[in-house]
């Protein structure tokens, strides 16, 4: 076999090679149905690689139509794919339209003419055109990551690849025709181009598998799965770069602690999926108050804790109240309309040069003295680290129940 059919051989070996690494990657992640796209889209790629190989002296009208639909297909399900993991709506029919009219005006010139460059020139330009509209709508990155600003570059160079260098290739190889073509300068260099550019935008997307993958593993180390909120280790770690940020910026810091009153009791007497609903209901609660800098977390249990960017005690004390009261209007499946669930919460502003632990002590500190006042209570801690009394801020008591 002589190297210019090797070189045609890059493509399909390198397109199967990983159509079978996504499909892989999917059955790792198996709810994530752009991967899978992805990898048929590959597979399809190689299916039309290897036909355009063994058959490129035998351009027939039927091995036209064959491999400009499943090149069309291929293209349109990788974009596609890419649309989804980015959250772009639409576009798969704008795509298919393109492509399928890229393939009808190459047929109407294969029927009237036999111009191959011509025919070439509309093929490749289809194809660039739609790896264009792909990258244009993938302009914005999905979690403000370098790689999908990569991808979208890789496309935008694939795209250059179809329209431009199939422009100055045909014109430099001259008039084709079937019996040359894959001894022609344009065959050998799109086929070299096409397969590096393929390895690369490949290697990329294999990447953005990997990433993916490790964010959602973290998500779920740092996301309590019942509220949404962060769980207790990722809101102190969130908590300890706030306490940094301070250096830098010197601005009031409070954090509430929270505890649902009588929780094990609502547990015993309404069972634990309305258990679950009473904690869920607070996390919701929570993360419509709270403003995109503060940090809001589940300690664990019924304890919940929020901690306050350029906010004093007095604003947290607002706050803490407005959620106490609210939160004991709530409506919730499974407890009567007579039944109230209440909240008690400590205050604590951050003092100058206090640390993040003995603010928590102060705050917990606080949380324990409202619920030996008799519960649905906010209480404000001292301003001294070392004292234990606490200031008690509730302006309603509740009969413990």
């Amino acid at each position: 076999m002589d190297d210019l059919k090797l070189l045609g051989l890059l493509n399909p070996i390198i397109a199967c090679i990983f159509a079978m690494m996504f499909i892989v990657f999917w059955f790792r992640q198996r709810e994530k149905s752009y991967i899978l796209s992805i990898g048929l889209s590959f597979a399809g790629l190689c299916i039309g690689f290897l036909v355009s190989h063994f058959l490129i002296e035998k351009l027939s009208l039927a091995n036209l139509l064959f491999i400009g639909v499943l090149y069309t297909v291929a293209t349109t399900a990788i974009i596609s794919g890419l649309y989804r993991r980015a959250g772009v709506a639409g576009g798969v029919g704008t795509l298919l339209l393109i492509g399928f009219s890229g393939l009808a005006l190459s047929t109407a010139v294969f029927l009237l003419s036999d111009n191959l460059n011509l025919r070439l020139y509309f093929t490749n330009a289809t194809f660039g055109l739609l790896w264009a509209i792909g990258a244009w709508r993938l302009r914005k990155p999905v979690n403000g990551c370098g790689l999908d600003t990569f991808i979208m570059s890789v496309m935008v160079v694939i795209s250059l690849q179809f329209i431009g260098m199939t422009a100055v290739t045909l014109n430099l190889s001259g008039v084709l025709t079937p019996e040359n073509y894959s001894s022609s300068l344009h065959w050998r260099v799109i086929n070299f181009s096409t397969g590096i550019s393929s390895l690369v935008f490949a290697l990329t997307l294999i990447a953005m598998c990997a990433i993916d993958l490790l964010n959602q593993v973290s998500l779920i180390a740092n996301q309590d799965l019942m509220t949404g909120l962060n769980t207790r280790r990722a809101f102190e770690s969130n908590a300890e770069q706030m306490m940094r940020k301070l250096d830098r910026t010197p601005l009031p810091v409070s954090l509430l602690i929270l505890d649902i009153d009588h929780f094990k009791t609502v547990n015993d007497k309404f069972g634990h999926p309305v258990g679950d609903e009473v904690i869920t209901q607070l996390g919701r609660l929570l993360s419509l108050r709270m403003r995109s800098a503060d940090i809001a977390g589940r300690l664990g249990g019924e304890e919940f804790a929020v901690l306050l960017w350029n906010t004093d005690e007095v604003g947290a004390r607002l706050l803490a109240e407005e959620v106490r009261s609210t939160f004991s209007t709530l409506p919730i499946d499974g407890i009567p309309d007579d039944k109230e669930i209440t909240v008690s919460i400590g205050v604590a502003e951050l003092l100058q040069l206090e640390s993040y632990d003995s603010l928590y002590r102060r705050a917990d500190k606080a949380l324990y003295a409202a619920k030996n006042k008799g519960r649905n209570r906010v209480a404000l801690a001292p301003r001294a680290p070392d004292k234990c009394s606490v200031i008690d801020a509730g302006t309603m008591v509740a009969t413990p129940r």
